[in-house]
């Protein structure tokens, strides 16, 4: 049904549930992609409200209801195809910039990284390294970029940038106080 919306270019008010929200509520989106991530599927458009005013996603599975309005969309002006390059998933932060994130790996977590790349588009091996065991990705910080680092656990360090290590910190410092 979504996918027949995107095509004939209306307008649509979506009532919504976020996982944060008590209550749904209605959204007014133009929409203009749909992707998968992480066995999820997600509506890419543009929204018009009284706290949001830009590019948005919603969860498929958090939508209630779809209503088609007689409205045209704006035109889409986002290159689909380019717009996930510099990021892990779905969540697009409206205030960053990408940032060149630097990651050692231990010596017998490395070839997996090599032969299965934590973001195909970005990763490299960082030349200065002797020991052929870091990778330089340029990505925008987002939850899930920060979900997929921790997923190495120890056998990973943040190398830079600072803002990247200190966030990594907090995580980790939480996480230590669980078990201690």
């Amino acid at each position: 049904k979504i996918y027949t919306q995107l095509l004939r270019k209306k307008i649509l008010i979506i009532k919504y549930k976020g996982f944060s929200s008590a209550e749904a509520y209605l959204r007014r989106i133009h929409p203009y992609h749909l992707k998968q991530y992480n066995n999820r599927w997600f509506l890419f458009g543009w929204e018009e409200s009284e706290n949001y005013t830009g590019i948005t996603n919603l969860a498929l599975d958090r939508i209630i209801t779809i209503s088609e309005t007689i409205d045209d969309i704006i035109p889409n002006e986002v290159d689909w195809a380019d717009y996930f390059d510099e990021m892990i998933g779905v969540s697009r932060p409206n205030d960053k910039e990408a940032v060149e994130v630097k990651l050692r790996f231990s010596a017998t977590r490395i070839p997996y990284v090599i032969t299965k790349p934590i973001h195909g588009a970005s990763q490299r091996l960082d030349r200065n390294d002797p020991e052929e065991r870091t990778i330089i990705l340029n990505l925008l910080p987002n939850y899930e970029m920060y979900q997929a680092i921790l997923a190495f656990g120890s056998d990973v360090e943040v190398l830079g940038p600072q803002e990247v290590i200190e966030k990594m910190k907090g995580f980790t410092e939480t996480m230590n106080n669980f078990y201690n």
